[in-house]
């Protein structure tokens, strides 16, 4: 055989071997990498919601808090400086929260964990009323 006859022979074998790879080796190959894109799109999508729900769960009520939904709050009596009592300063500025705990103080009541409890009532426009509720 001659070197010409030789390479149209290997150029045949060729393009046999790339026609067979086309319509047999290669739709399982990319129908897994489409499948594992998927998937990796998938779980950027849950990460990014986890994401945003993290930070909404996350987000603290206190004094910069706007109110939008409730305008008045039935809670525990908590000790200045813990997450409750900084969420109360949602409702009140904290000259009325200082006065609240200071006759709560006087008053004998109790935080929390011992049951009594306050009513803060926020009037649109102006500072909350507070109501103790024993």
């Amino acid at each position: 055989m001659s070197i010409t006859s030789t390479l149209i022979v290997q150029m045949i074998v060729f393009l046999i071997l790339i026609g067979f790879t086309m319509k047999f080796i290669w739709p399982p190959i990319t129908a897994a990498l489409d499948a594992r894109a998927q998937k990796v799109a998938e779980g950027l999508s849950a990460a990014d919601k986890a994401k945003a729900e993290l930070a909404v769960a996350n987000q603290r009520v206190d004094a910069g808090t706007q109110l939008i939904v409730v305008d008045a709050i039935l809670t525990g009596t908590h000790e200045p400086g813990t997450s409750h009592h900084e969420m109360l300063r949602a409702f009140v500025d904290d000259e009325a929260l200082d006065r609240v705990d200071e006759a709560l103080r006087m008053s004998g009541y109790r935080t929390h964990e011992f049951g009594d409890s306050i009513l803060i009532a926020r009037r649109r426009g102006t500072t909350a009323q507070l109501r103790s509720i024993a």
